[in-house]
């Protein structure tokens, strides 16, 4: 009989460990949940060539201007003249670093093939009255503007003048006597097409 009665004993006080045990796991303690959102902006990509937006248009306007030559009527070219013409990379307001390129297609008359001697003869980039050559590559010629700054987009000061030069050669008078006069002849407009491609600087 009295082993009977603490073997009660025990089992009562494991029962009542265990509901103790249930109860502690629900009464008296802390919890706490929290989430958040990460948030982060896109860099803006923003590009003008001659203050043509060319991130929402392909178009960009050009113009030749000819180096002075007291022989020649202003706007025109002819045997010995000397046109060229400006185009500059604005990335105001950018805040990525680009790379800039142009690529120059041939020069025409028409539909036509431009007259003998009439070509590219360098292409620079200008700084006020310093200009540095321009080398192709791959028939493009390329260049990269840098961020100035990490914590500011570009702006005007970065812009650059990519300057083109064509010239009407005539080394060769006997030659191109004849090509050259039939071409003052004719008079034709001669185009140049152009086209420049800015890209975001990777590496």
């Amino acid at each position: 009989m009295r082993k009977s009665k603490v073997r009660d004993i025990i089992v009562a006080l494991i029962i009542l460990v265990i509901a103790l045990f249930f109860i502690a796991g629900t009464y008296a303690r802390y919890s706490s949940t929290g989430s958040g959102t990460g948030n982060v902006q896109v860099a803006k990509w923003a590009v003008k060539i001659n203050d043509a937006d060319i991130t929402t248009t392909n178009t960009f306007t050009i113009n030749f201007v000819e180096v002075a030559n007291n022989n020649i009527v202003d706007g025109k070219i002819a045997p010995d003249g000397r046109l060229y013409a400006d185009f500059e990379i604005d990335p105001t307001g950018s805040e990525v670093a680009l790379d800039y390129e142009f690529a120059l297609g041939q020069i025409k008359a028409g539909t036509d093939p431009a007259p003998d001697g009439i070509a590219v003869e360098k292409v620079c980039t200008v700084d006020g009255s310093t200009e540095t050559p321009l080398t192709p590559t791959d028939g493009k010629y390329t260049g990269t503007i840098a961020l100035a700054s990490q914590t500011a987009a570009l702006s005007a000061s970065e812009k650059v003048t990519v300057r083109v030069y064509i010239k009407w050669t005539n080394s060769d008078e006997a030659a191109r006597l004849t090509s050259d006069t039939a071409a003052g002849v004719a008079a034709p407009t001669l185009s140049l097409q152009v086209t420049g491609t800015a890209k975001q600087h990777i590496g």
